[in-house]
């Protein structure tokens, strides 16, 4: 397992939480070390952590991409991005599916330049699973059998740190792909192995669960596919900025047709909103419901406009206060 740090990067074969348990365990049961008091135990478990963490170069990466991967408490995002440079050119082979089309050299100008924003809004940057699904029908004689492939996805965006400072997953795409990478450098970053995956027909019953698991890891490939998937997934970054100004100036269009049309708008603290479901197509044959909170900016604008023509202006509004919140989040 490889440890990701703000320090540098250690391999260990378990993880360093699970070698730190095994070595404090054998320490407790040794007899001859009954009388070792607190400090002294604290400090030969450091000791015999540290003999079983290899520390490895940056560069060497790249030699570990099936290993699985785990962040040290307040890993930046600068760090993670600054090894995926160092390791830029065989990562612009590996990676070549989840570019878009670009190369990691298209982003480190913007990468290094100076942050446009001055205070930093509280989110975490996240790697989690994004899961998608297949449903079948097969018939065998006279008997009927539905069933599911669940497929997970690694996927990077960011999550809002409420009031109490608990992370909670309301919006999980915060549509990073439209934010310049110097502005993410600061961001803690960090990964949430948890799935839980539900179907949701559109009618009055609750979503019926699928699939769940407590903890699915991720190897280093998994993780820097993610990331290269969502910040180039705009193209280079002039064309993204271009592509983010576009979008600004349809939804400000967008807005003054609503206000000429009706005055009754709603103003709903997007937070709180569970409205409205949609079809996502991946390849053409994955299937996965998006609520309004978790589809991106474009896809925002697209329900936004439909509900504009129908005249349905309680719904536009609500959609109008979403894109706002993850605008300021961009």
């Amino acid at each position: 397992m490889i440890k990701i740090t703000n320090e540098g990067l250690f391999l260990s074969m378990y993880g360093e939480e699970v070698l730190r348990e095994q070595i404090m365990t054998d320490i407790l049961e040794n007899p001859k070390l009954n009388d070792v008091q607190d400090d002294e135990l604290d400090e030969m478990v450091e000791n015999e952590v540290r003999k079983h963490m290899k520390k490895i170069k940056d560069s060497e990466l790249s030699h570990h991409m099936g290993d699985l991967v785990e962040f040290s408490d307040g890993l930046t995002f600068s760090r993670v991005f600054e090894l995926i440079i160092k390791n830029k050119d065989i990562f612009n082979n590996i990676f070549k599916t989840n570019l878009n089309g670009v190369t990691i050299d298209d982003f480190i100008v913007d990468f290094k330049k100076k942050p446009s924003r001055k205070k930093k809004i509280p989110i975490t940057l996240l790697i989690f699973w994004y899961c998608v699904y297949d449903s079948y029908m097969s018939t065998d004689d006279d008997e009927e059998e539905e069933f599911t492939v669940i497929h997970e996805i690694p996927t990077f965006g960011g999550v809002d740190l409420g009031q109490d400072a608990k992370i909670t997953k309301e919006a999980v795409d915060i549509a990073l792909s439209y934010a310049s990478l110097s502005d993410l450098k600061d961001y803690t970053i960090r990964m949430d192995g948890s799935i839980q995956f539900a179907k949701y027909d559109g009618g009055t019953e609750a979503p019926k669960l699928i699939f769940a698991c407590d903890v699915k890891f991720f190897t280093l490939f998994d993780l820097i596919g993610g990331i290269l998937d969502e910040v180039t997934a705009k193209g280079k970054p002039d064309e993204r900025d271009e592509k983010k100004k576009m979008l600004e100036e349809k939804m400000k269009e967008l807005n003054k047709s609503m206000k000429k049309k009706s005055k009754d708008t709603v103003d709903i603290d997007a937070s709180s909103i569970i409205n409205g479901v949609k079809n996502h197509i991946i390849d053409g044959n994955l299937k996965s419901t998006k609520s309004l909170d978790s589809m991106k900016i474009e896809e925002l604008i697209e329900e936004q406009e439909k509900a504009a023509e129908d005249e349905n202006y309680e719904k536009a509004a609500k959609i109008r206060d979403i894109i706002k919140k993850k605008q300021k989040l961009i």
